[in-house]
C-alpha cells in the first residue's frame, strides 16, 4: 500500500503498516526468536538525523529539555501492555495502551483491540487485569478500555504540548514487538503534521486516517496505543503506524494528536454515540455454543435435558472461564429463566450491559447441575 500524505515525500517507502501485533498460534515459536533479535536492535536504535520536511528551522522550545531516561521516568509507570485473544481462534493481537484515570480507563487504538474476544492489560510493575471495551472510533484508530478490578493506577501526566512543532525531538514509547516487560523507547523528531495516510494490517485490514502527525522515531508491531512525549515531557501523540520497507532510510513513524485521542475518549465516556464512535453496550459471557438438540438421547437422557446451550469453547480470560464452565458443560438458565436454545442465550447475554452480575446455571457432563454469579464484559468489537 503506499503511504499518502498531504504535502507528502513521495520517498516514504512501499507500504504502511499499524504497529499493533497481531499473531496466530502456528507461528508463535518462530515470531518469538525474530521477536527477540529485532527487540536488540531497537534497543540500541541511535538517534536520527534529519532536516525537517518543510525545510524550516529546527523549533527551539521555552520548556526545559528531559533526558530519555527522565521522560520514561515520568511517562512509563502509566503506560501499560495489552493483549487481546482473538474471536474463532484467531490468534493473538498485542499492543499499549495510557492510562486516563485512576480508576482504570486506558487509551489505544481501535486495531488493538479489533475482533477481540478477550482482553487482559498488564500494568507496569504490577499485576494483568480484565479490561473490557468501553467504545472504539475506527475513523480515528481510537479505543476505550475499563480495566477491571485494579486497585487505583498511576494516571499519564499529559503535560502542556504547545509549542510541539516540525523538528521538535520526541520519544516513543511502547510495547515493542509484544514481548511484554521493560518498555522500549526510540528517539527521533516531528517530521510532519497533518497527514493523511492509509494503514494495512497482515490480516488485510485497512484504515484511513487524517490530521496524523509524522515521526522520524522507529516504530515496532505492538507499539501501537503508546505515547509520543516531546523533550519537555508533554505527550503529544499516539503510536499508530510505521512505513515498512525502508531499510537503511530514516524511519517514518505516525501518531494520532494526543488532544484528538483525547476528545474522542471524552465523548465515549459521556455516553454519546454518533456515526463513528461506537459504543460497547452489550454483555458478553465467553462461550462457543451449539444448541442441546445436538446431543445424543443417551446423553440428554443423562443430563436429565433436551434443551440449553452446549459449550463448544470457552475463551481463556472471559466470565465463562473465570466460573469455571469448560466444553460439554450445557448453559440450561440465566437469572432462574431457563434456556430453550443459542439463540435465547445470545438475547438474554446481550440484554444486559458490561459490568452486569448475571447468575447462570449449567449440567455439566456427569449430570451435575451447577450455578454461579458472573460480571459480563464487553462485547467482541468488530
Amino acid at each position: 500500500m503506499k503511504v499518502h500524505g498531504r504535502g507528502g515525500d513521495p520517498g516514504l517507502g512501499p507500504r504502511l503498516q499499524w504497529r499493533g501485533w497481531r499473531r496466530s498460534w502456528r507461528t508463535l515459536a518462530a515470531l518469538m526468536v525474530a521477536a527477540i533479535l529485532a527487540g536488540l536492535l531497537v534497543a540500541h536504535a541511535p538517534h536520527p538525523r534529519v532536516t525537517p520536511v518543510s525545510g524550516q528551522p529546527l523549533a527551539s522550545s521555552q520548556f526545559r529539555r528531559l533526558t530519555t531516561e527522565a521522560i520514561a521516568a515520568r511517562i512509563e509507570p502509566a503506560v501499560v501492555d495489552i493483549n487481546a485473544i482473538l474471536a474463532n481462534g484467531a490468534g493473538e493481537a498485542q499492543g499499549t495502551g495510557m492510562i486516563l484515570t485512576a480508576g482504570g480507563l486506558v487509551l489505544t487504538n481501535n486495531h488493538v483491540v479489533a475482533g477481540a474476544a478477550a482482553l487482559t492489560v498488564a500494568v507496569q510493575h504490577g499485576g494483568t487485569y480484565l479490561a473490557r471495551v468501553v467504545g472504539v472510533d475506527p475513523t480515528v484508530d481510537v479505543a476505550l478500555l475499563q480495566v477491571v478490578g485494579a486497585p487505583p493506577l498511576p494516571v499519564m501526566a499529559f503535560g502542556d504540548p504547545a509549542g510541539a512543532t516540525l523538528g521538535t525531538g520526541v520519544v516513543a514509547i511502547g510495547n515493542a514487538l509484544g514481548l511484554g516487560g521493560p518498555l522500549s523507547l526510540t528517539t527521533g523528531m516531528i517530521t510532519g503534521e497533518d497527514r493523511a495516510v492509509t494503514a494495512t494490517n497482515d490480516a488485510g485490514g485497512v484504515e484511513h486516517l487524517r490530521d496524523m502527525l509524522q515521526i522520524s522515531a522507529a516504530l515496532q508491531p505492538g507499539d501501537s496505543g503508546g505515547p509520543v512525549v516531546v523533550r519537555w515531557g508533554a505527550v503529544v501523540g499516539m503510536d499508530t503506524a510505521a512505513a515498512t520497507g525502508r531499510r537503511g532510510l530514516v524511519p517514518v513513524g505516525f501518531a494520532i494528536p494526543i488532544g484528538r485521542a483525547r476528545a474522542v475518549a471524552r465523548q465515549m465516556l459521556r455516553g454519546r454515540g454518533s456515526a463513528t464512535v461506537i459504543l460497547a453496550r452489550h454483555g458478553f459471557l465467553g462461550v462457543e455454543v451449539v444448541n442441546a438438540r445436538t446431543l445424543s438421547a443417551t446423553q440428554a437422557r443423562r443430563l436429565g435435558t433436551q434443551r440449553g446451550a452446549v459449550v463448544v469453547a470457552v475463551i481463556p480470560h472471559t466470565p465463562a472461564a473465570e466460573a469455571a464452565l469448560a466444553p460439554r458443560d450445557v448453559l440450561v438458565a440465566v437469572n432462574g429463566q431457563t434456556v430453550a436454545n443459542i439463540q435465547q442465550l445470545a438475547t438474554d447475554i446481550a440484554d444486559h450491559r458490561p459490568g452486569t452480575p448475571l447468575r447462570i446455571t449449567w449440567v455439566t457432563p456427569m449430570g451435575q447441575r451447577t450455578s454461579a454469579t458472573v460480571l459480563l464484559t464487553s462485547a467482541p468489537m468488530a
